[in-house]
């Protein structure tokens, strides 16, 4: 069921990724996931000490980079230490075909029910009580984004009692983004969402 289980003490370096999708190909693609909880049937999952140093990321998907607890109707997971360092990421493709801008990064808790993942599934289930903490992102270049640089989320409408705790976005280098994709263009962006007693709390 993807039900309380645990990933930790992971190194992903120097690694070189390209990637190239077209707008049909472009749902749920990323350049780097650490995800804990996606689905309504994955519960009380734990992603802890990751760090991701040295990379090169360069193309078009959804998300260059996503750090994420509970996603989609899954609730009660928890990431926390990941460290995020001297890594390269460029987009190619400043929006998609439809008009949306493309971000970089996205750091999210309780981000989507699960109509998000399939409009068919009754009842509607919100992603609750998620935590997001301690995620250091330093010393990076993110380049070409026609959205966010760094994006940090509670989630969507409806979502209650998730957390983003302790990130330190730290050094970082923005450039050669693209505020003609419209009024969300920004490096880093602190976003609410939810319903209720979601709390963004000690960025530096």
């Amino acid at each position: 069921s993807g039900e309380d289980n645990a990933i930790r003490n992971v190194y992903i370096l120097g690694n070189t990724i390209q990637e190239t999708y077209t707008y049909a190909e472009y749902m749920h693609t990323f350049g780097i996931s650490i995800t804990a909880g996606f689905w309504v049937t994955q519960k009380g999952n734990e992603i802890s000490d990751i760090v991701v140093a040295g990379n090169s990321l360069e193309g078009n998907p959804e998300i260059s980079v996503l750090i994420s607890s509970g996603a989609v109707g899954s609730s009660h997971n928890r990431v926390e230490r990941i460290y995020f360092h001297n890594n390269h990421i460029r987009v190619t493709q400043p929006a998609r075909e439809d008009g949306i801008p493309v971000g970089a990064v996205t750091i999210a808790t309780g981000d989507g029910a699960t109509d998000y993942n399939d409009p068919n599934y009754q009842p509607i289930v919100y992603p609750n009580d998620n935590i997001l903490r301690d995620i250091w992102f330093s010393n990076n270049l993110i380049e070409g984004q026609g959205g966010s640089g760094v994006s940090l989320s509670t989630g969507d409408f409806g979502v209650e009692r998730n957390h983003i705790e302790h990130a330190y976005i730290l050094g970082n280098e923005f450039r050669q983004f693209f505020p003609e994709m419209g009024v969300l263009v920004t490096a880093i962006s602190l976003e609410h969402g939810g319903s209720g007693e979601n709390v963004i709390s000690d960025v530096f």
